[in-house]
């Protein structure tokens, strides 16, 4: 609990140093960065977030931990890490801290399970009733603030539905009789809920969504942990 409350405030803190360099963010799929995506492996103890002015802040990571690594520039990399709990915390690591690795096909168990990213977003993925097929289903909310998700004035969305393993990623499009609908037809109804997963590692999950699985700025889209934060 203590290092969550640590990272937390250290976003905030690493938003206001000086600019040298563009800060890292790294917290969408979107993000420019995605298309060189990698994985690392923490090597000290503890190793310490940098800012754009390369100081160090006071968020940090420990050994053996995985990063999500965005973007290479000189010894930094961009990259990010996403605890069990969902908390989300991405700036500058020294290159010579982490051991690099590709992102590679995991194995099929790896897919199945719970995954989080905060307690706003929840994915379960197992076992489709085809062979080689993943069934997706999960919940996400958006509210403007903890105290009107308490009072709930809280938006809410799901997706429920399965699709076959392909090119390392399961994709469909939402349908009421639950026939198939690939994830690449989404563009031709602008109002489907379709949703697109990509499994990274054991530790990591990558999701996409058309936007229409929910209420007002209710989204799947996000980088995901093992494990399930229920939303209360």
């Amino acid at each position: 609990m203590i290092r969550t409350l640590i990272i937390a405030g250290a976003i905030v803190a690493s938003t206001a140093t000086a600019q040298a360099r563009e800060e890292c963010y790294g917290t969408w799929p979107g993000y420019a960065g995605i298309e060189n995506l990698r994985l690392a492996t923490v090597n000290p103890a503890k190793a310490f977030f940098h800012g754009a002015d390369e100081k160090p802040t006071t968020a940090y990571v420990l050994k053996g931990d995985e990063l999500l690594v965005f973007e290479t520039e000189g010894a930094f990399v961009c990259a990010a890490f996403v605890s069990r709990k969902g908390d989300f915390t991405s700036g500058w690591l020294k290159s010579d801290v982490l051991t690099l690795h590709d992102v590679t096909a995991p194995k099929l168990e790896d897919w199945l399970g719970d995954w989080n990213s905060t307690k706003w977003q929840n994915l379960t993925l197992s076992k489709g009733k085809q062979p080689g097929w993943i069934h997706v289903s999960g919940e996400a909310y958006w509210a403007m603030n903890e105290e009107n998700a308490r009072n709930g004035a809280l938006h809410e969305g799901g997706v429920d539905g399965e699709g076959p393993l392909e090119n390392g990623q399961v994709g469909f499009t939402q349908m009421n009789d639950e026939s198939y609908k690939p994830w690449s037809e989404v563009a031709k109804d602008a109002y489907d809920c379709a949703i697109l997963v990509k499994v990274l590692s054991r530790n990591y999950l990558m999701a996409e969504d058309s936007g229409n699985c929910g209420g007002h700025n209710v989204r799947f889209t996000g980088f995901y942990a093992r494990g399930k934060v229920p939303f209360e």
